[in-house]
């Protein structure tokens, strides 16, 4: 395998580890602040799939439902159905754009909204307001789903890996109104880690390991070219050498020929030379 090669299919892993690692966020939770008049509803319909069988929503324009966190992702899960409206969605303070639920029958829970690539070293804001007063113009929250930094701190309470053992089987089938949510509320949640980082922790050993092969490779290249450039530079060297020592014979040569009274060409061929050196005796 390339280095190249090495090096995409550990961020590759290292990915898939974390997508392992969602987290969900239910409406109930104590670090979602809310400002306006949102209802939160209580034991519905096992067949809506709703998280913890509760759901937090408003008809208000304006009102306002916001959680932060810190993450690499974040989801917004809200219900379906025919009363379902706008719901605009702004992310750090930068307007994301109008999501719906709205369905011709009530349904499941789904995902209306997600946002990749987040800086993990700062804490992020959703925010979740509705933007109509005209029916259809419901938005509700069932859950914030997201993807925590890995961390080995305390995992942050309310916040269940996303698994189906983790939702409740035992519902009655009649929505009830549990509480009036009226009083502003804007309590951020403090860093948010996962509740099991081992898996986490093992990739991210694994992809150290990775990339410090890739590192003793490209040492390893890098050095059998200084090699060869070592060995051309002493083959070059050795011909230099020899043609000086050719040099140095032909004038050791003409030095010892011109000594002997010889003033011919001694390069004219073997015959011509010698009768040059009979001439010239």
């Amino acid at each position: 395998m390339s280095p190249s090669h090495l090096f995409i299919a550990t961020a590759i892993f290292a990915v898939s580890v974390l997508a392992q690692q969602q987290t969900s966020v239910d409406d109930t939770s104590k670090y979602i602040s809310i400002n306006g008049s949102w209802t939160r509803l209580a034991n519905q319909d096992p067949n809506l799939a709703r998280w913890g069988n509760t759901t937090t929503l408003s008809t208000t324009k304006g009102d306002i439902i916001s959680w932060t966190f810190t993450g690499l992702a974040v989801e917004y899960w809200g219900g379906t159905g025919p009363d379902r409206g706008p719901c605009l969605i702004e992310l750090d303070g930068e307007r994301q754009g109008e999501v719906s639920g709205y369905a011709a029958a009530d349904g499941p829970s789904r995902q209306l909204f997600r946002k990749s690539s987040l800086d993990p070293l700062r804490n992020h804001t959703i925010t979740i307001t509705v933007s109509s007063d005209k029916p259809p113009n419901v938005c509700d929250l069932d859950r914030f789903v997201y993807i925590p930094v890995p961390t080995t701190d305390t995992p942050q309470p309310n916040a269940q890996p996303t698994t189906d053992a983790t939702r409740s089987t035992t519902h009655r089938k009649v929505p009830t109104v549990v509480m009036l949510l009226s009083t502003p509320q804007r309590t951020p949640v403090p860093f948010s880690p996962a509740k099991n980082p081992g898996p986490i922790i093992g990739g991210v050993i694994v992809g150290t390991i990775a990339l410090l092969g890739l590192i003793a490779s490209v040492f390893w290249i890098r050095r059998d070219r200084r090699k060869n450039a070592a060995m051309d530079a002493e083959e070059k060297e050795r011909e230099k050498l020899l043609v000086i020592t050719c040099m140095e014979a032909k004038l050791n040569m003409e030095l010892l020929l011109k000594a002997s009274g010889f003033t011919g060409n001694p390069y004219i061929g073997p015959l011509r030379w010698r009768q040059n050196a009979i001439r010239n005796q």
